[in-house]
């Protein structure tokens, strides 16, 4: 089944107010018959969003702050949505499979963007997050094309996290392969930053409160942002509009500030700097009570003999006087010239994983636990692939192709299962086993 002609957008202007119109009756060839296609709005309940989302007075959602993301489960077999933004970036994940290029949306009036038009007819769920960094345009969801039906979104999330950072946390190059420098704005993308990485590890739902350059302390970043004054507010820079803590409450919160604090002080003593940090921990606990902890982890870009790493394990013993849960932990490698790239990145999520778990920092994560290795091979002879799992069966195998098309998924009771793909073409596949929480995955080269 494909998605042929694109959604239609017709703006209409009545003085200052602008009303964006879909037109309904859009056609799609599936061997020579007429499909229908389905319009949704954002505001349709089966939609679910992810971080300090809103909507403006057109009904837009708008995402503002980095890794927000619009949730999404239907069936069919293609989807577009429609997006604004100039120079704004979104990465899309279909059925939990990132797609290999980021969207970078081309306007500010919108783009119908198609994101697949051959899946296998079935169920499928569609992530929509925030990648660039939240200094670039705001994003406007204005709404969905389907050639099925939405479906109520039921994912679960095993707790929820909300990160308060700079630059690194926010995604600046993020994605930057090693050998390809630090700081070209080219490979600025949230969603391959820790942020993304690790809550993706843990199941998390997360916040993203994070800006390049802002330090904790108002006027001594780059950007002449603190985060004291910024954590309260529903936009990135825009101070009128405050955010409903009551909607989300975290089950940890990961504080990443410093850096910038420390490269330009703004005249403060580091005194007066753990008691301002202090005072806006205190803030925090009035909006979500006494049982969130807080998780101090500087981003790997300065020597562990640094003043912020040093005030910052003093600021932890003061909080831990108090009977605040607090925890500090240092990363075991330092980006000296430059923000970490792509493969840093994922020691960080790696580590801080590690770090939450083995010190139960939230009751909703277990303890870590040897987790059973699943043996997944190719036999390009008989065109098949052998799963073996010794210790127990996965629950679910799923083959994915290389631009996330889901090309099969079963759920399997045996612990050796072998999948016939000789009719697939050849190319680079992605197979994927789940087994509870724990999730497995290989590529596999189809000759």
């Amino acid at each position: 089944m494909r998605l042929v002609n694109h959604l239609v957008i017709k703006l209409v202007k009545s003085g200052m107010k602008r009303t964006y119109a879909v037109l309904l009756g859009l056609i799609c060839l599936l061997s020579g018959q007429v499909l229908a296609v389905n319009n949704y709005l954002p505001t349709d309940q089966r939609i679910q969003f992810m971080g300090r989302t809103d909507f403006d007075e057109q009904h837009n959602a708008l995402l503002s702050w980095s890794g927000s993301a619009i949730l999404i489960k239907f069936n069919g077999t293609a989807i577009s949505a429609v997006l604004s933004g100039l120079n704004a970036k979104v990465a899309f994940y279909i059925d939990g499979v990132k797609q290999s290029s980021l969207y970078t949306i081309k306007t500010n009036t919108g783009d119908t963007v198609l994101i697949a038009n051959d899946l296998a007819q079935g169920d499928h769920e569609l992530i929509i997050r925030q990648a660039s960094l939240v200094n670039y345009a705001q994003i406007h969801f204005k709404g969905l094309l389907v050639d099925g039906q939405l479906l109520d979104h039921t994912k679960s999330y095993r707790l929820k996290l909300e990160y308060y950072g700079d630059s690194v946390s926010d995604g600046c190059a993020a994605a930057t392969p090693d050998g390809c420098g630090r700081d070209n704005n080219l490979y600025d993308d949230n969603t391959s930053s820790y942020t993304c990485l690790l809550a993706e590890k843990l199941n998390a739902e997360y916040n993203n409160v994070s800006i390049g350059g802002i330090a904790l302390c108002e006027g001594a970043g780059s950007v002449k942002l603190g985060m004291e004054t910024r954590f309260d507010k529903q936009y990135p820079f825009n101070s009128s509009k405050l955010w409903d803590f009551s909607t989300y409450k975290p089950d940890l919160c990961i504080m990443a500030l410093g850096i910038n604090d420390y490269y330009n002080p703004g005249g403060i003593t580091w005194d007066e700097w753990r008691a301002r940090y202090k005072a806006l921990i205190y803030k925090l606990r009035q909006v979500y009570g006494d049982d969130t902890p807080f998780l101090f982890a500087a981003g790997p870009m300065i020597s562990s003999r640094s003043e912020p790493i040093k005030n910052i394990r003093l600021l932890v013993a003061e909080l831990n006087a108090e009977g605040i849960k607090a925890y500090h932990y240092v990363y075991s490698f330092y980006s000296y010239n430059g923000h970490p790239i792509a493969s840093e990145h994922v020691k960080m999520a790696s580590e801080l994983y590690d770090f939450i778990v083995s010190n139960n920092l939230t009751t909703t994560v277990k303890p870590v636990r040897t987790k059973p290795v699943n043996r997944m091979a190719y036999h390009a002879e008989g065109k098949y692939i052998e799963i073996e799992n010794p210790d127990q069966s996965p629950e679910t195998i799923a083959i994915y192709s290389s631009t996330g098309v889901l090309k099969y998924r079963q759920p399997v009771e045996a612990k050796h299962q072998l999948i016939d793909v000789s009719q697939y073409q050849p190319g680079l596949y992605l197979l994927k086993t789940s087994c509870q929480h724990d999730i497995d995955a290989c590529k596999i080269l189809i000759e």
